[in-house]
């Protein structure tokens, strides 16, 4: 009996620990670098909650060859085609999920397409990582965004 005791009890401060861990996750609310291929910074993207839902907005860009802070998505096919890329909305609907952020939706204004979107924040806060992929998580491309602020 005393034996029953004593791993309940230690099951109960696991648990509480394992709670605590999971509710000290970082949010990934704040302001975010992107960078492109060769490590340049993109775009700077502010991620705030809105309901239960996690939306991103472009802040700040940085052109590319060609481009101006001016440039619009000019291969978007949806509402956002031919609009300024900054301040426009590319992440929505992203809601927390058991191993970090999923369910989302990111747009890559360089090709105009849209693919779905998970988020894993660092232990630190400090990154995330963004993967974004058509159909299954498997099939897709993972980028690194570094907190700013």
């Amino acid at each position: 009996m005393a034996l029953l005791k004593r791993v309940s009890a230690i099951l109960v401060v696991a648990l509480v620990g394992l709670t605590c861990l999971a509710a000290a996750e970082p949010s990934i609310e704040g302001l975010w670098r992107s960078n492109d291929a060769a490590g340049k910074p993109r775009a700077y993207i502010r991620l705030r909650q809105v309901g239960d839902e996690y939306q991103g907005v472009v802040q700040k860009v940085f052109p590319g060859p060609g481009e101006t802070e001016e440039t619009v998505c000019s291969k978007c096919t949806d509402e956002r085609k031919d609009k300024r890329i900054l301040g426009m909305k590319i992440l929505d609907s992203l809601r927390r999920s058991s191993s970090g952020y999923s369910g989302g939706n990111i747009l890559d204004a360089d090709n105009g397409k849209v693919y779905r979107a998970t988020v894993t924040p660092s232990a630190d806060g400090k990154e995330l990582n963004l993967r974004g992929y058509v159909g299954i998580p498997l099939f897709g491309r993972t980028a690194v965004w570094t907190r700013i602020e």
